[in-house]
């Protein structure tokens, strides 16, 4: 995802949905499946990017080194897609 208009999008996305859930006017199970989709469609993208290496490479790259070539909007949008989707998949499952 280096287009910056999909990070936009992804990030807009996720923050409404997560505003949505936080305020009582979407269903748990309905932020759940939104949320935790758009995470591994993002996600996804991402690891594709990085498909010649392993898994944990992989991962590790795209969260905790991401180079020179990857601007900062870029992976700031990874850790706030990432982080916030956690935290609401989290919560979500509490609810059960």
């Amino acid at each position: 995802m280096r287009s910056p208009f999909w990070n936009f999008t992804a990030v807009a996305a996720l923050l409404a949905m997560v505003v949505a859930f936080e305020t009582g006017m979407m269903a748990p199970r309905d932020a759940f499946f939104a949320i935790f989709t758009l995470m591994t469609v993002y996600i996804s993208a991402l690891l594709i990017a990085h498909e010649n290496e392993s898994l944990g490479d992989a991962l590790w790259s795209i969260f905790f080194k991401p180079g020179t070539n990857v601007p900062v909007m870029a992976y700031a949008s990874n850790l706030v897609v990432a982080g916030l989707g956690t935290v609401v998949v989290v919560q979500t499952l509490t609810f059960a």
